[in-house]
């Protein structure tokens, strides 16, 4: 097998097949890279602009709930309301601040928790019990045991509990009708569920990851899976060629009777060298993205398309 393996990488259309895969996920890499890249300038940019939405949304929003309740002990309740608006409004001002000042220093376990406590309050808004839309305080109570450290809910200084019924007195004409807060409802919990698992997972969201390389290099939306069936079919074909060229095939032969033997011995040196071609050129460019952004995110949730 040794000798069938050596024979093989001698030959030159071995080099040919690993410099074309090396050279395809090396750009592969840099395209990554030049992506994650711009993908910090939007972040920075979909901040500002998010920013802006909030502080608008928030002036035209306290504005309506004002002219709506006038009595003091309603605007005593929806005061709490608003101490939540202003905090959304304070930590984006901070992620605006953070992506702007140190892109690439951003720590991504505090804005995970921003993000979550977002989500989770988000939640409570479009709650509806009737038709089973529960408050997280129910539908995640085991995760908020589980991470009452890591979120540290206590902390708030606004009463999130009383918002579901305080918006659900808001009228008709200003609230959202039930049907949109159960699709905003629904798409919620899709995005919380995949954040408990990340906490769970002691991962965060990372924009750049060797495994993140990985997924993206088998994807069926890349040419690299179809780029790999057609060189081993060529690599294949030409190593057979060429030992049937050197008669390297005809003196296995002489030494094995069966000629079955001979090509399933020699089909396996084929398979194992192809093998070692795929390793080698994952290897480096999954080495250089670990060296480059670390080698954590390996149990990081990927969306894919189905």
């Amino acid at each position: 097998m040794k000798a069938e393996i050596k024979a093989i990488f001698l030959n030159q259309m071995t080099w040919l097949v690993l410099l074309i895969l090396l050279v395809f996920n090396l750009t592969a890499v840099i395209s990554l890279e030049t992506f994650n890249s711009r993908n910090q300038t939007q972040k920075a940019q979909q901040a500002q602009y998010s920013l802006l939405l909030l502080e608008n949304t928030y002036a035209s929003e306290k504005s309506t709930i004002e002219m709506a309740f006038s009595s003091k002990a309603d605007l005593l309740l929806w005061n709490e309301y608003f101490k939540y608006k202003e905090w959304l409004i304070d930590e984006q001002e901070k992620a605006v601040q953070r992506l702007l000042n140190s892109p690439g220093s951003v720590d991504q376990a505090y804005e995970q928790r921003i993000g979550l406590i977002t989500m989770l309050l988000e939640l409570n808004n479009s709650a509806n019990p009737d038709i089973g839309d529960t408050t997280f305080q129910i539908r995640y109570a085991e995760e908020l045991k589980l991470h009452e450290n890591d979120l540290m809910l206590n902390d708030l200084d606004f009463d999130y509990t009383i918002f579901p019924q305080l918006l659900s007195s808001l009228p008709s004409e200003v609230g959202d009708s039930d049907e949109e807060n159960h699709l905003m409802y629904q798409s919620y919990v899709k995005a919380i569920d995949r954040a408990f698992y990340m906490l769970d997972a002691g991962e965060t969201d990372a924009s750049a990851s060797p495994w993140l390389f990985l997924a993206n290099q088998l994807s069926y939306q890349t040419y690299l899976p179809l780029l790999i069936g057609v060189l081993a079919l060529l690599f294949s074909a030409a190593t057979v060629s060429t030992a049937r060229r050197n008669r390297s095939l005809q003196l296995q032969y002489l030494r094995h009777p069966s000629k079955n033997t001979v090509l399933a011995h020699y089909a396996l040196a084929v398979w194992v060298s192809f093998m070692l071609i795929l390793l080698v050129t994952f290897l480096l460019p999954l080495l250089l993205e670990g060296l480059l952004h670390g080698f954590g995110g390996l149990r990081q949730a990927i969306y894919v398309d189905l």
